[in-house]
């Protein structure tokens, strides 16, 4: 998990934030949609900001490995 690298970084707080549930996320949990959080005064808590693109499963790219050849 990429906020355990954090941790080990030895970031003091580590918020993650999700559209989903995170129920076994293990440090502070906002569920809210990370892009409109950008729209708030939030952002200004952090340091750093990481952020990682959608599951392909959820974007266009979900076909891409099969219309290169592969399996989906």
């Amino acid at each position: 998990m990429a906020s355990d690298g954090y941790k080990m970084a030895e970031f003091s707080e580590i918020t993650g934030i999700d559209i989903n549930e995170q129920p076994h996320y293990p440090y502070e949990f906002v569920k809210n949609d990370a892009l409109k959080i950008l729209d708030t005064s939030l952002p200004e808590k952090f340091d750093v900001i990481h952020a990682s693109p959608p599951c392909q499963m959820h974007t266009r790219a979900k076909h891409l490995r099969k219309a290169q050849g592969g399996e989906s």
